[in-house]
């Protein structure tokens, strides 16, 4: 994702935990699995999923993300839906929006790792697979603008 984020930085505002201000000119970036250019926001346990998703300091973090799935089309990118803990934190996230509410979401795959994906969990939260080549995708990020995107 670091090599993604600066190929587009002119676009991107990152949100993290740690920094949850949006853009109105910019794709808001979600990092809910934390960054690895801040080692200590990276999520990596399931004791850490079940810290934020109990501590108070995140809720607001969470109900922005659910604005967001209320009002932008979304892409999720960059992430392996054959982990338990990965599709732990995206119920969860699901869990506390309204699923009526949702705009479009679409799981990002390439060819090969449409094989791979756990189509019941996306099946299950109406989620469409956008099966692309990733260098073609990169080239037409700009067609895109309405789109925001959650990263591993």
């Amino acid at each position: 994702d670091f090599y993604f984020e600066k190929a587009h930085s002119e676009i991107l505002n990152k949100i993290s935990r740690e920094n949850p201000e949006l853009s109105r000119d910019k794709i808001n970036l979600y990092k809910v699995f934390g960054d690895f250019s801040n080692l200590d926001s990276l999520i990596v346990t399931t004791q850490d999923i079940k810290k934020y998703k109990i501590l108070e300091c995140y809720k607001s973090y969470f109900n922005s993300l659910c604005h967001e799935l209320y009002k932008r089309k979304t892409v999720i990118l960059g992430t392996d839906l054959q982990n338990p803990d990965i599709c732990d934190m995206l119920e969860y996230i699901f869990s506390i929006c309204d699923k009526s509410q949702l705009k479009e979401i679409y799981y990002f795959s390439t060819d090969k790792e449409k094989d791979a994906v756990n189509l019941e969990f996306l099946e299950n939260y109406n989620i469409k697979i956008l099966s692309h080549d990733k260098d073609n995708f990169q080239e037409n990020i700009y067609l895109l603008p309405f789109l925001f995107f959650l990263i591993q």
